[in-house]
């Protein structure tokens, strides 16, 4: 089983993926973009000499002012569909998955449901509140600031889910609970699916 989790930039899904770590009965990895992302050396991310093949931070502006949003060049579209094949390998030896990503881009996500289309996995979204966003970053202090304005309008805009859950309305481990129970009782995820155009005979579970 692999469960994504996708929303921007401080809505709580790190918190979300320890908690469904515990309380899951089965052992679930947690393999999340920050990690793969922490294997790329500053220069070549964010806001680096080097970053612009990879992923970079470019500045830009909406009705409130600037903000900074997040350019995936060709090489970053080639690691974040490498990490995905890792996941898929680690999945084909019989490991639970629960991922952290922020899914821009829709035809890359497709290419990833495709890739991945022979295991069971869901797709969630993880909202939360822009005001609550921006608190949560300047809080953080470890977060590019204006980054989670940048993503908000645009990281579930693409999307249909399985499920949605609201970090401003429940606690990381009550969201967990929430997807645990969703998955118990949903046994056959569509989300992903639809997105993919893929029918039954194409997304075979294992």
């Amino acid at each position: 089983m692999i469960i994504l989790l996708n929303g921007a930039s401080s809505c709580g899904k790190s918190s979300i993926a320890k908690e469904l770590q515990l309380v899951f009965d089965d052992l679930f990895l947690g393999m999340s973009v920050d990690k793969f992302m922490s294997m790329v050396p500053s220069t070549h991310q964010g806001l680096g000499a080097k970053a612009a093949p990879m992923w970079s931070w470019k500045k830009g502006f909406d009705d409130y002012g600037e903000l900074m949003t997040l350019q995936v060049g060709p090489r970053g579209n080639s690691y974040i569909l490498g990490m995905y094949e890792c996941i898929g390998i680690m999945a084909e030896r019989g490991f639970n998955i629960i991922v952290d990503d922020v899914c821009l881009d829709a035809e890359l996500l497709k290419q990833i449901a495709a890739k991945l289309s022979q295991f069971k996995m869901y797709f969630i979204g993880v909202m939360c509140p822009l005001h609550i966003l921006e608190k949560r970053e300047r809080v953080r202090g470890n977060r590019v600031i204006t980054s989670a304005r940048g993503q908000h309008d645009s990281v579930h805009r693409f999307y249909e889910y399985d499920l949605m859950v609201d970090t401003s309305e429940a606690s990381a481990r009550d969201c967990a609970l929430q997807i645990k129970t969703f998955v118990e009782k949903n046994p056959g995820p569509q989300a992903l699916k639809r997105l993919c155009g893929l029918d039954d005979s194409d997304f075979k579970i294992k």
